[in-house]
């Protein structure tokens, strides 16, 4: 039995966060319960000491390889570390000084505004500044999962793995409602409906979905079913250091730059 969570997450100044959570045994997914998070602090108490497990964090962990020596740092490590130390604002004047808001979607080839992961799966750009605004997201996610790794929380695909200590991973729920072949809406049994109807994992949920009218508690809930489908079909009990078959040989070169947008 594995525990699966999967958060819907958010940059703004007062953020909505949910996140849903459930048992995977074997191939069946059944979604226990979800959460609503008053702030992103909730969100790292909840990492760091529930139940170890696999959590699917919808926001950027990285940004591209040849954005690293424009905005003047020499790798990673150095760019997390400064960014942790600014201000929201900061952040935001210290990007558009350098790079101008790239509004498309990553089509095509790696480039300065587009990692590899996020050309893979058709995703916006993590310099994009409106609808949403992916440059607070991933200034507010990075500033995350630096202090999660601090608490020795394993941030796939960097750094060493620790035993006994939860996993995050970046994911892209969007890519799941387009599998399910629908729009993303609040209606959760329909996409329940869909998504099972693949034959990939079995989903059920132990509460009321028909009552959920908010589409970040429904994005919460598709990230779980993404981050348990990706473990199932991808056979990630296999290590870090196994490339899951969906990866390209491009993502997998860049991946301790860059990261990588696990899916199915």
């Amino acid at each position: 039995m594995v525990r699966v969570y999967g958060a819907d997450f958010s940059g703004a100044m007062n953020p909505k966060i949910f996140y849903a959570y459930g048992d995977l045994d074997g191939s069946r997914l059944t979604i226990k319960d979800y959460v609503v998070c008053d702030d992103r602090l909730d969100l790292y108490q909840a990492i760091v000491s529930l139940e170890v497990g696999i959590w699917g964090l919808d926001f950027p962990f990285s940004m591209p390889a040849d954005a690293l020596p424009i905005l003047g740092f020499d790798n990673r490590d150095e760019m997390l570390d400064v960014v942790t130390r600014m201000t929201r604002k900061e952040f935001a004047r210290f990007i558009d000084v350098s790079l101008p808001d790239y509004p498309r979607k990553c089509e095509g080839e790696h480039s300065l505004y587009c990692r590899a992961t996020d050309v893979a799966v058709n995703a916006h750009s993590v310099f994009k500044t409106v609808n949403p605004n992916l440059r607070v997201m991933m200034y507010a996610g990075l500033k995350l999962i630096h202090y999660l790794s601090q608490h020795g929380v394993n941030v796939y695909p960097f750094g060493e793995y620790s035993a006994g200590q939860s996993n995050v991973h970046e994911i892209y729920p969007s890519y799941v409602w387009q599998k399910a072949g629908l729009k993303r809406s609040t209606d959760i049994n329909r996409f329940i409906e869909q998504f099972n109807a693949l034959g990939l994992v079995s989903v059920s949920c132990e509460f009321d979905t028909g009552a959920i009218d908010n589409q970040d508690l429904a994005d919460s809930i598709v990230a779980c079913v993404m981050m348990a489908t990706a473990y199932v079909t991808q056979e990630m009990s296999r290590g870090w250091d196994y490339q899951l078959p969906i990866f390209t040989e491009d993502e997998w070169g860049w991946r301790s730059i860059e990261g990588l947008i696990v899916r199915f």
